[in-house]
């Protein structure tokens, strides 16, 4: 603005200068005005319009440069405008995914949370199902009880699957207790505990075919299965 201004400036400087020499020349030429004096103010009227009008011409080149800076300046702007409306775009996008990442981790703990407490509740469950397991085991050794008569021992020696049904059984002392052992086909001890005092009120056992059984007292065998 300042450029322009001192253009406007030396306009009329130029102008005012311009009128005089003007007039100098013209009285000059149609009256005959020959006097040094006179031609020495002419000339130097002249010089001051040619100075300014050189003036004025710089002024303008200037003013034609500093329109191309600001013209170039401007795109510059323009560029840094829409690269940051580029950066901006994908710095939205990141900040998006990075909000889906974050809520998507914080629905992977829920869940995570959840999985857990579901297999503490099917934990719960087998325990629930196994406890139903044995009583309803237990009902049906009952109902087994109820159709198949225990077996009453006396102390000895006794095969199974010829003296005893092979199968499974409950053993339970008759009296104070004894040794109670079964032997394999190799007369290796399978089972050998103690039945009754000081040792278990009763004994649970697979009695195998060829296997001998042994008791020291009298016992009880209730078929189970």
């Amino acid at each position: 603005m300042a450029n322009i201004e001192l253009i406007e400036s030396k306009k009329g400087l130029l102008k005012k200068v311009a009128i005089p020499a003007a007039a100098i020349i013209l009285f000059s030429t149609g009256y005959g005005f020959g006097s040094n004096g006179a031609k020495t103010e002419l000339n130097g009227e002249k010089m001051k319009y040619e100075e300014v009008a050189k003036e004025i011409k710089s002024e303008k080149e200037d003013l034609t440069t500093y329109k191309a800076t600001v013209k170039e300046i401007q795109a510059k702007i323009k560029t840094v405008n829409n690269d940051y409306a580029a950066r901006k775009k994908e710095f939205d996008e990141a900040k998006k995914i990075a909000d889906s990442i974050k809520g998507a981790t914080g629905q992977l703990d829920t869940l995570s949370s959840n999985i857990e407490s579901k297999k503490k509740e099917i934990g719960s469950l087998d325990k629930d199902i196994e406890a139903k397991k044995d009583e309803l085991a237990s009902i049906e050794g009952t109902i087994k009880v109820k159709k198949d008569a225990p077996k009453s021992l006396s102390a000895g020696t006794y095969t199974i699957g010829k003296d005893i049904p092979a199968g499974r059984y409950k053993a339970t002392p008759v009296g104070g207790g004894s040794n109670f052992v079964t032997f394999d086909l190799e007369g290796i001890p399978d089972v050998n505990t103690i039945l009754g005092s000081g040792g278990e009120p009763s004994y649970t056992f697979e009695a195998i075919d060829g296997y001998k059984l042994q008791t020291e007292s009298a016992v009880k065998l209730i078929p189970i299965e």
